[in-house]
């Protein structure tokens, strides 16, 4: 018999059989219809046989298979990622359902395609994905009631969420990349989650790919009491229920069984002997993550002796912050003598960069400490003349700059630095105008798991500093997230934040104009006049929409910077609709400082904008 139909054969008896169970619960589904194939073709010969391929090894207790079947041209690859606390007979009936009945039906012709359902994750394609973070399409659908306490939700779903990211991406890539969590919320209520990415991603990757997923879950459904988001990769889930099998909580994180094979080899196969682990009380912990553990601890240790000798050097301007919530890194103050040494008398070897304040050079102390130093001119102005320089193309790629320094900052540096110092003053351009954030005299260490902190001693400069900060001495992460907003603001408009007079019925400063702009329906009217000829409008709405966002008065609704960063790159992403920004006045009602700090009017009146989307729908958001 023919092989093609033999295969169409066997396709059609396992369809009967398969529609004959319980269908799978479908989420939704991707065709890519860049690239189609025909009918009887070898291509979708092929298919069937990887179908096949797919069905047959969706018993194995991993719950992932990664195959291919076919020759060059015309071969084809495909995964199935099953959700880990499921059986592997759920598995095969998920799996087999979509590979011999629903994949065909919906995308009949298209060589790549992805299928969502609640128990399995279906895909093929016409290139290999083995060992590929793949983010996009992002799918997501959320629950249509809200919770009463959006600040808890948001704070559990970040912080605890992300644990079990870490736990999940601890677990060696030969098994299940799965964890589940149940935490208190309100009264008797919990909150119930569930991280998972699929096997063959690296620990890096695996973390990386559910934390932006957090990321835009926080976005997208951080006041629904529960919500999803999925890529190709990865996926996390929450609900105010149980919606998982309760007995992996107590289980070990993971179980070493089928060894998934090198990217080379075309199928997977049952491998070898599992990785050594020690058992703990209930939980199962990797080598790999008492090794994690420990190196932490040390480290901590090492940079607790450090602080400890730098706080005790004899240097002027150094001061011992106890202060609850972080460590201020102070700036250290030296006389020109030690300063001309340090830089080789500011030789131009040293010079780093030059703005309209002065140049900026590298410094060696006598220690061998590495410093930077400002060198003032006289006139410290800004060069007007070089304005006109910085078309749309570089004042994109300066925005893109300073969003990416500030994730560095944020999540990548160890330790942790908040900034609380960002304005235009303090960001350096270099002779190609990339960006370079300078001036880290405010500074703030924060721990691996700290969300945010006070202080009694408010410094800043106004008009970059975010309310909570101004009036109360809150800053975290989302503090550099509103000064980012108003720099971008700065950047699209071409005017300093202090270039418009507050009064009791007029203007409310840069971000009120922007906002009453972006409230009218016109956004373009903040766009600098000299850029009217080189400009991508999409590009400037976004940035606009972005500046927004961070300024928001609520710090909660503003996005972090590993958020902006994806929203910058993203041409297709639909991006959340802005509030109103904090220091917007109302008529009468005004911001007054006084020697002692700032406080508020307290006939101000306050005012609480909201838009929902109340529909139920899954929504695709290719990254």
């Amino acid at each position: 018999m023919n092989p093609f139909k033999l295969s169409i054969s066997l396709s059609l008896l396992l369809s009967l059989a398969v529609t004959a169970k319980a269908q799978p619960k479908y989420i939704h589904h991707f065709c890519s219809n860049t690239t189609i194939f025909s009918t009887n073709s070898t291509y979708q010969a092929n298919l069937y046989v990887l179908f096949s391929f797919l069905s047959t090894n969706a018993s194995r207790p991993l719950g992932f298979h990664y195959t291919s079947a076919g020759q060059n041209p015309d071969d084809v690859y495909g995964s199935f990622l099953c959700r880990g606390d499921y059986s592997p007979d759920v598995c095969q009936d998920c799996v087999s359902f979509a590979t011999q009945v629903d994949l065909a039906r919906r995308c009949p012709v298209e060589e790549e395609a992805m299928i969502w359902y609640d128990q399995c994750f279906v895909r093929y394609s016409n290139s290999s994905f083995f060992s590929t973070m793949e983010q996009e399409p992002m799918i997501y659908n959320r629950n249509v009631n809200n919770v009463t306490d959006v600040g808890l939700l948001r704070y559990l779903l970040n912080t605890t969420m992300s644990v079990a990211a870490a736990e999940a991406a601890s677990i060696p890539s030969e098994a299940k990349k799965f964890a589940v969590k149940e935490v208190d919320f309100e009264e008797s209520q919990k909150l119930y989650y569930l991280v998972q990415c699929t096997p063959d991603l690296s620990g890096s990757d695996c973390n990386s790919c559910l934390q932006i997923a957090i990321s835009l879950l926080l976005e997208y459904c951080d006041r629904s009491k529960g919500g999803r988001m999925w890529c190709p990769s990865c996926g996390v889930r929450y609900e105010m229920y149980i919606f998982f099998n309760t007995t992996v909580l107590g289980a070990p994180p993971f179980s070493p069984v089928d060894v998934l094979p090198p990217a080379t080899r075309r199928t997977t196969e049952i491998g070898t002997s599992p990785p050594e682990m020690i058992y703990t009380g209930k939980r199962g912990i990797s080598t790999v993550t008492i090794v994690a553990i420990v190196a932490a601890i040390f480290v901590s240790v090492v940079l607790s002796v450090l602080r400890f000798c730098l706080a005790r050097k004899k240097c002027n301007g150094i001061e011992d912050d106890k202060e609850e919530g972080g460590e201020e890194i102070s700036s250290l103050q030296f006389d020109l003598s030690t300063l001309t040494v340090a830089t080789k008398d500011f030789s131009d070897d040293n010079k780093l960069g030059e703005g309209g304040f002065g140049q900026v050079y590298k410094g060696t102390l006598p220690d061998g400490q590495e410093i930077a130093v400002k060198r003032l001119s006289r006139s410290s102005v800004q060069d007007p003349e070089k304005r006109g320089q910085l078309d749309w193309r570089r004042r994109y790629k300066i925005i893109e700059g300073i969003a990416t320094g500030c994730l560095y900052l944020h999540e990548d540096s160890r330790p942790r630095v908040i900034h609380r110092d960002l304005k235009a003053s303090n960001i350096l351009l270099d002779k190609d105008m990339n960006p370079k954030i300078s001036d880290f005299g405010m500074a703030r260490i924060f721990g691996v798991d700290q969300s945010h902190a006070d202080t009694s001693r408010i410094a800043g400069t106004l008009g970059y500093m975010p309310p909570e900060y101004a009036m109360h001495g809150l800053f975290s992460v989302k503090s550099d997230a509103y000064s980012f907003g108003v720099l971008v603001l700065e950047i699209i408009s071409g005017k300093k934040i202090n270039s418009f007079i507050q009064t009791d019925s007029g203007t409310d400063g840069l971000v009120g104009y922007a906002w009453k702009h972006w409230r009218n329906g016109t956004p373009m009217e903040v766009l600098d006049p000299n850029l009217v000829d080189s400009y991508s409008r999409n590009e400037v709405l976004t940035c606009i929409q972005i500046g927004l966002l961070c300024v928001q008065k609520d710090p909660a609704e503003r996005p972090t910077m590993k958020t902006v960063v994806l929203m910058l790159k993203s041409y297709s992403a639909t991006l959340p609709v802005p509030q109103e920004p904090a220091f917007f006045i109302h008529g009468a009602s005004r911001w007054r400082f006084t020697l002692n700090g700032l406080e508020s009017d307290q006939s101000a009146s306050k005012t609480v904008s909201c838009s929902v989307d109340e529909a139920s729908i899954t929504e695709v958001h290719p990254r």
